[in-house]
């Protein structure tokens, strides 16, 4: 058998023999690919898009339009933010499921509406499958934004988008307007009434518990404590001293210094017991005041935090009137004329290269296979050796 691998390049003679040779095998193969294209393009449905652009804007102004210090790059990253915000909006779950209520989903999905799914309700289900047919996406380097969806029908599709354009405007104000909470002059005079109350309550306690400085009050009171300790320390080492010595010399004097100072360190534990119980006392008022002092900070910060939220409520609204933003619509969607898909020509054209190429290599591929020789050039080179003769012959 020849080696394949050591065949030489054909000339255009072989190759026009080798077509001519295998031309019913091409023939058949492109006629089959060329009635597979014809054939899909008339039985696939056809698909309808339909599009509508929307053009952001902010107060009357275009975001693509510069504020005064505004750079291009700045501009540009301004715009790109804007239409991904609004195309989120767009492509949101919920605009989706007010198309489809208010179209049916009957009307949108029959085929689910027939044999819903038995996993998830038909709604879901055809919400899913909506967002799959839907397109969203802003025009680069503007504030423009396109918005399309496919379907069978081209006049489900162009309604589709044209109520999603209505119920995402209405959205889009919603989300823009950034509502504040009510907040009226009557509920701060109430905070500051609270205020004052607990103000009030914190100074009579004071007064009546004779507070002025907790914290000094405290140190004082704890210096005389340490003060006396230290007194009464001393005082019984000074009784030790003199007990030792009238054990030497049982003098008088001795045993009237021991008397005297008796009576001191007597004297001392009182003032200790007696500021001990000062202490103690001291600590359960301090306790009340603390509170009452958590008290009066916890109602001025609901008095400042109050004010914080009447001004930042009085910007806000500011800022809404002067910067409401819109949606101007460039170009509802219509009934789309003819199916994006299936694209006839393209698909017949596509038919005949690819049955020509599978064709025109099915030839080769039977040639590079075939144990025979197509002509005697073909012949000689393959062999080695000069042709003779030749003999027609006829299949």
């Amino acid at each position: 058998m020849r080696d394949k691998m050591e065949q030489p390049s054909r000339g255009l003679r072989d190759i026009l023999t080798i077509l001519f040779k295998h031309r019913s095998k091409v023939s058949v193969i492109f006629l089959a690919a060329v009635l597979a294209a014809i054939l899909a393009s008339f039985l696939i449905p056809p698909v309808y898009e339909a599009r509508s652009s929307l053009m952001v804007k902010t107060g009357g102004e275009y975001v693509n339009r510069p504020e005064a210090g505004d750079t291009g790059a700045l501009m540009l990253l301004r715009m790109e933010e804007v239409a991904n915000s609004e195309a989120r909006i767009l492509s949101s779950r919920e605009l989706i499921e007010k198309v489809l209520t208010t179209l049916k989903v009957e009307t949108v999905y029959p085929e689910l509406a027939a044999s819903p799914p038995s996993a998830i309700p038909p709604l879901q289900a055809a919400v899913l499958a909506f967002g799959k047919n839907l397109t969203v996406e802003g025009v680069e380097k503007s504030n423009v934004i396109e918005v399309a969806f496919r379907h069978k029908d081209p006049q489900v599709a162009a309604r589709a988008v044209n109520l999603l354009v209505d119920f995402y405007r209405e959205k889009h104000l919603q989300v823009f307007s950034d509502p504040q909470p009510s907040l009226s002059q009557t509920g701060l005079a109430e905070h500051e009434t609270n205020l004052k109350e607990s103000e009030t309550r914190m100074e009579a306690f004071k007064r009546k518990n004779r507070i002025f400085s907790p914290e000094e009050q405290r140190s004082l009171l704890l210096k005389r404590y340490q003060e006396e300790k230290l007194l009464a320390q001393d005082t019984r080492k000074e009784i030790r001293l003199v007990r030792e010595r009238l054990k030497e010399q049982g003098t008088v004097e001795t045993r009237a210094e021991l008397r005297s100072l008796n009576a001191k360190a007597a004297a001392v534990a009182r003032r200790l017991g007696t500021l001990e119980n000062e202490i103690r006392s001291f600590d359960r008022l301090d306790t009340e005041y603390q509170a009452l002092k958590r008290d009066v900070a916890s109602n001025e910060k609901k008095v400042r935090t109050y004010l914080e939220r009447m001004e930042e409520a009085r910007a806000s609204e500011e800022r809404n009137r002067k910067k409401m933003a819109d949606v101007g619509v460039i170009q509802p969607a219509e009934i789309p004329a003819r199916p994006i898909t299936p694209r006839k020509g393209r698909n017949i054209l596509l038919g005949m290269l690819l049955g020509a190429g599978i064709g025109l290599g099915a030839a080769f591929f039977s040639e590079y296979t075939s144990e025979s020789f197509s002509t005697p050039g073909i012949a000689e080179r393959q062999l080695a050796l000069p042709v003779l003769t030749t003999i027609r012959h006829r299949d």
